[in-house]
């Protein structure tokens, strides 16, 4: 998965992106060892172009893993998109009375460029509006999330069984306290403004992910996020998942833990939460090698 300006003006696109990367060489991956468990730390990209390949190196360490953990378990991430949806209806219909006219004709102008004139939005909460119209623009430019690094390990695991380290109705809900804290009008202006930009902003990602530099990605995830987006969005789920990840039922395997890459950075990182817990980190793919030799 991983965004206010404060929230929606950069931080949907990045957590919905992250992505634009060489095979082999930007993904990262880390191996965290500990006194009692090994953990394969692989930073996701949940929507990518179809060419996009996964790392040599993870795919090379897949048999010696015995336990998967994604962000959400694999049936929930086969229906997330529905699920999302079910979530998002309004209560009433009352999206007119809480953006403005002039707001929802600037709305349905973005809508129908985006070849979403039909789609009934005014059903829908405005933070699935913004998420909808930043995936559109995303396929525009080739992009999908049936090709995200989830959706291809997935795939490629089979029918070994995938763990959720939260659900999705606890990631929806993050969007309504979001939601909550900008306000609808706020979120659909960052939202439209964000548009203009997705093909600038991703080059930005796309030379944080190829030189793996996943601090500097923190720094533009705080840049995107209030304080208080910031602590729900990262903080808080990031030290949930490091408090599951050491519990007693799981010593003694080898786990991969696939979760968004802006989870990996930063002081609150679970790179930097593993390193507190006493973890060797060793970077197993070449940019994030680059990385750890320049700190």
């Amino acid at each position: 998965m991983v965004s206010q300006l404060k929230w929606l003006k950069k931080s949907l696109m990045i957590c919905t992106v992250l992505c634009f990367f060489s095979p082999g060489f930007a993904q990262p991956l880390y191996q965290i060892s500990l006194p009692d468990r090994e953990i394969l730390l692989y930073g996701t990209i949940h929507i990518k172009p179809e060419t996009i390949a996964l790392a040599p190196e993870l795919l090379a360490l897949l048999n010696e893993v015995d336990q998967v953990w994604f962000e959400i378990e694999a049936m929930e991430l086969a229906s997330a998109g529905l699920l999302m949806a079910q979530a998002a209806q309004r209560p009433n219909n009352d999206l007119q009375q809480q953006l403005g006219d002039e707001l929802m004709l600037k709305l349905e102008q973005s809508l129908a460029e985006l070849g979403l004139a039909d789609f009934p939005y005014e059903q829908f909460e405005s933070w699935f509006i913004a998420n909808l119209m930043t995936m559109q623009k995303m396929m525009q430019l080739e992009f999908s999330s049936e090709y995200g690094s989830e959706q291809q390990l997935k795939a490629l695991l089979g029918d070994q069984p995938i763990n959720g380290l939260e659900s999705v109705e606890q990631q929806l809900a993050l969007f309504t306290k979001l939601q909550q804290e900008l306000g609808e009008q706020e979120l659909i202006k960052n939202s439209l403004d964000e548009l203009k930009t997705v093909a600038q902003q991703s080059q930005v990602l796309l030379h944080l992910w190829l030189t793996a530099d996943l601090d500097e990605l923190d720094l533009l995830m705080q840049d995107s996020l209030t304080d208080y987006g910031y602590q729900i969005m990262l903080s808080d789920r990031n030290q949930a998942w490091l408090e599951q990840l050491l519990t007693p039922e799981l010593a003694d395997l080898q786990l991969l833990v696939a979760v968004g890459a802006g989870h990996l950075g930063g002081d609150q990182g679970l790179l930097r939460l593993f390193e507190q817990q006493g973890a060797i980190i060793t970077a197993l793919t070449a940019a994030a090698k680059q990385q750890a030799e320049q700190q």
